[in-house]
Parts: C-alpha cells; structure tokens; sequence
C-alpha cells in the first residue's frame, strides 16, 4: 500500500508565511529603522507618520485643488516626485526593507495586482455614469474636465497619442510617489504604536481624502465653492477601500511592488475609461 505523506494546515500555513518578507511580519519598527538625525526630532516613529500626513497631503491638496484651475499639473507632477524621495530621507536600509523594499514574493502577484487595479478603476467608471450619467457629479467626467491641454476636437490617432503620454504618466508618477510614501513611509511608522490594520486604515483613510481635490469640492458658476455630498462620499470610500486593498497586496506579495502596480492598474483603468468612455 503506497505511502502518502500529507502537510498539515500548520505547516501549509508556514509555507504561506514565508513567501512574506519577513520584514513585513513584525509591526514593531525599531527606533534603527529611521535614520539618526530623523530619530533626534521623532524619537518616537508613529509622530513622524502623522507628520508626514499633514507635511505632504494639504500641499498636495491644494496644489490639485489650484492646478484643477489652471491646468498646469507641472507642480502636482513634481511634488509627485518628492515622495520618490522619502523612504531614502526618512528610513535607513532596515527600515526601507520593513516597508516592503524587497523583491515580491511572486511576479505573477503583481502582474495580477495590476489587472485587480484595471478593474477596479472601470468598476468605479460604471458605477459613477450609472448613478450621475455624463453629468458633472460623475468623478470621473469632473476628472476629464480638467484635461484642459486636450484639443476640442480629437481624431481617432491624435486621441490615441494623448491617451498613451496619460497613461504613462498616470503609471509613473503619482503611483511611484504616493506609494512610497502613504504604504510605504507612512504606513511603516505608524506601525510603531498601531497595528497593522490601524494602520492601514489611517493611511487609506489620509489618501482617499486628499483625493476630494480631485472631485468633490467644485467651483460653481458663480465662483463659489462646493461640496457635492453624495457624489464626493461615494468617491471617497470607493478609493478608502482601494487603498486597503493596495495594503493587502503589499503584504501579500511582500513587497511594495504589489501596491505599485495595483495603483499603476488603477490609474491605467481610470485614464482609458476617460479618453474612450467620456470624451468625444
């Protein structure tokens, strides 16, 4: 009679595990995670966390909120690229390997995190033009409105071309940034007094309310400010959900990668549910 050698649940578990970081496995952050001068003004990291929520998101809101006006995202694309810089200011090489700066556990994770991202982002594209139409309470026709560098009138090859410089921009830069610094700095100091979950809940809760720059709080006719209540609410849980999800792709994968990629997935589906859903 042959002899089947079965695993137990334990130990399936065990080999579950260990295709996470093992970085990622511990939410204690060692004061040695920040770098010395970081440690003299933040003795404790979670104050730095919180810092950096205020430091980096009312400028960013503000720099949308104006750039929505004027249509020159140059401020937005570069404050974009300071957030690249933060885990190299903030954290030492252990720290920066807490917050997932490894390679990912699977590739095939984080070709998948990208596709989850595509379809959350046309997910969100059908809820909004089935409850507001092609009105301007849909985020994502409030979003097409501030394309404002778009000519009138687009032929199918020149709409393809501006379709291509968005995309590539909506995967590099905002995704890079904001991943780095909300999954990645942010979230690994807060981590130094809260859990993992609370965590990612303060985290996703920061990002998706900065994210009220990009549609919610609108300028009248009259020149007057407005929150569109209903509309702004459902925009903010949607992408508060999102968020989560991008946290549970990083500790899936073991790496920040994961988040990376399902924010680059997103950012691609919202872009082509603009140019081939809403403009002309």
């Amino acid at each position: 009679m042959p002899l089947h050698l079965t695993r137990s649940p334990s130990n399936r578990q065990s080999d579950q595990n260990n295709l996470i970081s093992p970085h990622l496995k511990s939410n204690h952050l060692h004061p040695n995670m920040l770098h010395p001068w970081v440690r003299r003004f933040f003795p404790n990291p979670w104050q730095l966390g919180l810092m950096l929520i205020l430091v980096w998101g009312l400028p960013r809101f503000l720099v949308v909120i104006h750039a929505n006006s004027t249509g020159d995202y140059s401020m937005v694309s570069l404050l974009f690229l300071t957030m690249w810089l933060t885990p190299f200011v903030f954290l030492s090489r252990e720290g920066r390997r807490k917050m997932g700066w490894s390679s990912p556990a699977s590739f095939g994770l984080i070709a998948g995190a990208m596709i989850l991202g595509v379809g959350a982002a046309l997910l969100l594209g059908i809820l909004g033009e089935g409850l507001y139409g092609l009105t301007g309470s849909n985020w994502y026709v409030a979003i097409a409105e501030t394309y404002r560098q778009l000519p009138d009138q687009l032929s199918a090859p020149d709409k393809r071309i501006w379709f291509i410089i968005f995309l590539l921009v909506g995967m590099t830069f905002s995704p890079i940034g904001e991943e780095l610094l909300y999954r990645g700095v942010i979230h690994t100091t807060l981590t130094s007094r809260f859990s993992d979950r609370q965590a990612a809940i303060m985290d996703s809760g920061a990002f998706a309310l900065t994210h009220l720059a990009h549609f919610g709080l609108v300028v009248t006719a009259s020149g007057t400010w407005q929150l569109l209540t209903g509309p702004a609410t459902i925009w903010v849980a949607a992408l508060f959900v999102t968020c989560l999800t991008f946290n549970a792709i990083r500790w899936k994968s073991g790496s920040i990668l994961g988040a990376i990629s399902m924010h680059a997935g997103f950012n691609a589906g919202m872009t082509w549910y603009i140019f081939y859903q809403i403009l002309p």
